[in-house]
């Protein structure tokens, strides 16, 4: 992994539930996209979190490792 790629922080949205999750995904996928993702979820914001976004953060994970990549979760 670059030690100088950039960190990208994403603030999730106060529901993250299947109304909110298909609209988080597609401003991921970009991002998903790229060499050695570093990302961290700022979870500041999260009041409520279902199933559907469980699965979302689990994929997102599972897409990230693929890419040798790191996947970090902050304020939860």
């Amino acid at each position: 992994m670059n030690p100088y790629s950039s960190v990208v922080v994403r603030t999730l949205a106060a529901r993250l539930d299947r109304n909110q999750v298909a609209a988080f995904r597609r401003g991921m996928q970009d991002l998903l996209r790229m060499d050695q993702p570093r990302v961290v979820f700022d979870f500041c914001s999260v009041t409520h979190l279902d199933s559907a976004g469980i699965e979302f953060l689990l994929n997102c994970l599972s897409a990230i490792v693929k890419r040798d990549g790191e996947l970090k979760l902050a304020a939860l």
